[in-house]
This record gives structure tokens, C-alpha cells and sequence, in this order.
């Protein structure tokens, strides 16, 4: 059966491109609102589906690369306002998901990569001034991860890094400054959270190796 694929693009300077092989796959690359913007989707395989939506950016440079390997995996990439946005997404492997969520004025850096079956990360960024970045990677399967960040400035870092199967980390971070956060675990049934509010300055860090491991931190 066919595959499916949009581009829209409303401004100056946009650039887009989507390759699928395979059968019954759909991509979608919407940029509009503003100039300089370039959405790539790669998907090799059966029933994959990507989207790209990329909206008033004007200034600086915003690019969203997804490409997808196995079938029936999801990715969607939502990148918003004005500043320097840059978000990828790899995925390899059958029924993972993925997801970037961006808006703010400011530099953002966003990256999502998963190996495996049925796993599941997301990244949702949102503040005004400083640049952040956030990254999570995962190999294996039915791993989940997901980073929050919400601050209204600060140079911030969120690094989620799994290895296993069945593992869950969280990572939130709201209202602060100067942070970095970041957990490591390498077996299965692990469990890892850590929990930024508002702060100034701190650093947090979660490393587990071995099975049904549980760490949590709270700061505020």
C-alpha cells in the first residue's frame, strides 16, 4: 500500500524533505510564520508515521530532523517562537515513540534516540531567554523517559541515558537556573526521578546498574 506526505511551507528561506520506504507511511513537514527553518523525515519500513510542525520562527535558525527504522513506530516534532531550535530524533527498531515539544524565546537543543521495542520518550521545553538543551537515549525495550523543562531563563541540562529493558526515568526541572540533571541506569525494572523546582544553582545526578533499582531526588 501507498505511502503518505505533506510539506506546507508559508515564509522565506524554509527547507524540507521527506523520504519513506516501505508501505503505509506518513509524514508530515508544516513550517510557516516566519523564514529560516529546515524539517528532514526519513522512515525505512511499514507503518511508520513522523511530523515536523515548525511555526513563527523568525529569527536565528530552526531545524527537526526525524528518521525512523522498523515499523510502526511514532515521532512528532512541534518546535515554536523565535531563537536557535534544534531537535532530532532517532529511532531503530519496531513501536517506539517519540515526542519534542519547544516554545520560547531562546536556544534550545533537543535530542531523542531509541534502539529496540515499544519504547517511549519525550521532551517538552519551554521558557524564555537562556539556552537549554535536553537529551535522552535509550537501548532496549518498553524503556520510558520523559524531561521537562519550564523556567523563565537559565542555562539548564536534562540527560537521560537507559540500557535494559522495562526502565522508567523523569526528569523535571521548572523555574530554575544553572542546573544540570542527568540519570544513567544500565539494567532491567529500573526506576530513577529527579525533581528541579525553584533554584538557583545545583546539580543532580542518578546512576544505577543492576536490576529493580529505585533513586529519587527532590530539590528546591
Amino acid at each position: 500500500m501507498a505511502n503518505d506526505a505533506l510539506i506546507d511551507q508559508i515564509g522565506d528561506n524554509y527547507e524540507a524533505s521527506i523520504d519513506q520506504s516501505g508501505a503505509i507511511n506518513n509524514a508530515t513537514v508544516i513550517q510557516s510564520g516566519g523564514s529560516n527553518g529546515l524539517g528532514e523525515i526519513t522512515q525505512s519500513g511499514d507503518e511508520n508515521s513522523a511530523s515536523i510542525t515548525q511555526l513563527n520562527i523568525s529569527s536565528g535558525q530552526t531545524f527537526a530532523t526525524v528518521e525512523q527504522i522498523g515499523d510502526r513506530n511514532d515521532a512528532s516534532v512541534s518546535q515554536k517562537q523565535n531563537g536557535k531550535k534544534q531537535a532530532t530524533v532517532f529511532q531503530d527498531g519496531n513501536d517506539n515513540s517519540a515526542s519534542v515539544d519547544v516554545s520560547g524565546f531562546g536556544d534550545f537543543n533537543a535530542d531523542i534516540s531509541q534502539v529496540g521495542i515499544g519504547n517511549d520518550a519525550s521532551i517538552d521545553q519551554s521558557q524564555l531567554g537562556a539556552p537549554t538543551s535536553a537529551s535522552i537515549a535509550q537501548e532496549g525495550d518498553d524503556n520510558k523517559a520523559s524531561v521537562n523543562i519550564v523556567s523563565g531563563g537559565g542555562a539548564h541540562e536534562a540527560t537521560i541515558n537507559q540500557d535494559g529493558n522495562s526502565n522508567v526515568a523523569d526528569i523535571d526541572i521548572r523555574h530554575a537556573k544553572g542546573n544540570v540533571a542527568q540519570i544513567d541506569q544500565v539494567g532491567n525494572t529500573n526506576t530513577a526521578t529527579i525533581d528541579i523546582f525553584t533554584s538557583n544553582n545545583g546539580f543532580a545526578d542518578i546512576s544505577q546498574i543492576g536490576n529493580d533499582n529505585l533513586g529519587s531526588i527532590t530539590q528546591q
